[in-house]
């Protein structure tokens, strides 16, 4: 059974308008009068009344605690109490507080409503047994005080349901409220956390971004360097063209002097040939 959040102790009451009540129940103005009436005919046996109330209480209650002499006759007195009150200040509200207390008692326990009313149908039966025993059957009073009674037993009927319903919407008010509260809790806690990822991607983003501009950094240092070594091999180019273009002009020059000395030889020979005929 778990703890449920209950009222404040006579708030609700308070918050009863017997007035009204009354004027539904009490339609022929009859019922205070024959309430007083009933109580001087049941008064010497009340504490059976009473008792038949909290044994049916008992049973309805589903823990095993087992109650000493002097608890039960301590309920009983409560009992009385409140019915001396029922009967004799109905317009009250004393007896009214009695029955938020006996409610919140059976809410806080998950007592149903139905178990509330079976213990006040129990207590009226024995007070209809005791006015019965009372009052001859040929009475012409005895009708009324039956009504009467039967008349009250429906207005606290009426009250116990009522303020058994004020219990359960308080409940279950709070509970929204808790899972309202816890709702927002885990939203404020989403953000929080997203909030805290958020830095963090932030953190590695700018990380990235240093990371990025360092690589860029080096990659215009190699373009840097891939252009001068691309000039280098540019002049090497040209150097190396130059140097081809000077080897074939040795070339040609060699070849031009190769052929002259050729030449010359041959009019070497020619003019030693020359020679020796002129010399025979």
């Amino acid at each position: 059974m778990q703890n449920k959040d209950l009222p404040e102790p006579g708030s609700i009451a308070r918050q009863v308008e017997i007035g009204g009540r009354l004027r539904v129940f009490d339609f022929d103005g009859g019922m205070i009068d024959g309430a007083r009436r009933v109580w001087t005919l049941i008064e010497s046996d009340i504490r059976a009344v009473a008792e038949a109330y909290w044994r049916h209480w008992i049973r309805c209650f589903s823990d095993t605690r087992t109650w000493a002499p002097y608890e039960t006759e301590k309920m009983i007195d409560v009992g009385v109490t409140f019915l001396r009150n029922r009967f004799l200040d109905t317009a009250g509200h004393a007896w009214i507080e009695s029955i938020e207390r006996s409610v919140a008692a059976a809410y806080a326990a998950d007592v149903p409503p139905m178990a509330l009313l079976s213990m006040i149908n129990a207590s009226d039966r024995v007070a209809l047994d005791i006015l019965l025993k009372r009052v001859p059957q040929g009475d012409p009073e005895l009708a009324a005080l039956i009504d009467t009674l039967m008349r009250l037993s429906a207005l606290e009927t009426d009250l116990t349901v009522a303020i058994y319903a004020e219990h359960v919407a308080f409940g279950n008010d709070r509970q929204r409220e808790k899972l309202a509260g816890e709702f927002r809790d885990k939203i404020v806690s989403s953000v929080e956390r997203a909030s805290h990822e958020g830095s963090a991607l932030r953190g590695q983003a700018q990380a990235a971004s240093g990371s990025a501009r360092g690589m860029l950094g080096k990659v215009s240092e190699v373009a840097a360097a891939a252009e001068q070594s691309a000039v280098a091999m540019r002049e090497a180019a040209q150097t190396a063209a130059g140097l081809i273009r000077a080897i074939e002009d040795a070339r040609a020059e060699v070849e031009a002097a190769a052929e002259i000395a050729t030449r010359a030889s041959a009019q070497a020979g020619a003019a030693v040939e020359t020679a020796g005929t002129l010399s025979d």
